[in-house]
């Protein structure tokens, strides 16, 4: 009987585990679902005023793919399960068959979705249809997405100083790596809406995108570099600031000649821009 009851109390964080992930896996699902469908347009309005800015800002954090993660997070954090589900998942490796394995992942997974942003990129502005306004509008977004999700995640690893599941620094929380890979995601899919092709294509694209940013998200937890609530919050990081930019789109544009370069040299791919005015 005694033997019974510590066997029972051995498989309690596995099964805790399992049943978070699960969560996890919903979580994702809704951002999916709500990810590859048209984000309503709280303003009309191109005037660039506080109130329209105001007005997206709430639209932004009520969003599903902003609310779900973040509760999702702070839910896992309340109840004190972090610990269980990081050793549960650094143990048994159920994915990615080693912890050596899923940081290489990590690192993989983030870069095809950085690639995938800029060519989804370039295949949008190359349209003929195009206006330079509308071309500085999704580079604008481009830029400011991600500077707003990487600026807002360093502040929050220098002022958290959370230690990181495997011990080796105080920059866990939130992700670096999943928000990268989930604003790439984002972008990514904001791109696939505007091109000609098949809305079955299109959509699945889309859904690939966000399993692909999740694959990065999960792997971190597997590699024992972040907490299940350390990336649920990046997830939720960088679809605030994809939204909230998605959704403001002031007309005060200037107009002039728009040029790009793609430079795929180093092992940081990047575009360069240049506009004069």
């Amino acid at each position: 009987m005694e033997h019974n009851h510590k066997c029972h109390r051995k498989r309690l964080p596995s099964v805790l585990s399992s049943s978070l992930l699960i969560l996890l896996a919903v979580i994702i699902s809704s951002c999916a679902t709500v990810g590859t469908s048209d984000r309503k347009q709280v303003s009309k309005s191109n005037e660039l005023s506080p109130k329209t800015f105001l007005e997206n800002i709430g639209a932004a954090l009520t969003d599903h793919t902003t609310l779900i993660p973040a509760l999702g997070s702070l839910a896992i954090i309340g109840l004190g399960v972090d610990r269980d589900i990081s050793n549960w998942s650094s143990g048994s490796t159920p994915i990615y068959g080693s912890r050596k394995n899923a940081v290489f992942a990590s690192n993989n997974l983030r870069d095809i979705l950085r690639y995938e942003m800029l060519l989804t990129s370039i295949l949008r502005l190359r349209q003929k249809d195009y206006s330079n306004q509308q071309r500085l509008q999704v580079i604008g977004t481009y830029v400011l997405s991600k500077q707003l999700a990487q600026n807002s995640t360093s502040i929050l690893k220098k002022t958290t100083k959370r230690l990181r599941p495997d011990g080796s620094d105080t920059r866990s929380f939130p992700s670096g790596h999943t928000s990268s890979a989930f604003t790439n995601a984002f972008l990514a899919n904001q791109n696939l809406r505007t091109l000609s092709i098949h809305p079955h294509l299109k959509n699945s694209l889309q859904a690939f995108n966000i399993i692909l940013a999740s694959g990065v998200a999960y792997a971190r937890v597997e590699g024992r570099k972040h907490y299940l609530s350390d990336v649920l919050m990046s997830v939720a990081l960088s679809n605030l600031f994809c939204s909230l930019l998605a959704n403001y789109s002031p007309a005060y544009w200037p107009t002039g000649n728009f040029d790009m370069i793609v430079d795929v040299s180093n092992r940081s791919p990047g575009v360069r821009f240049t506009y004069n005015f």
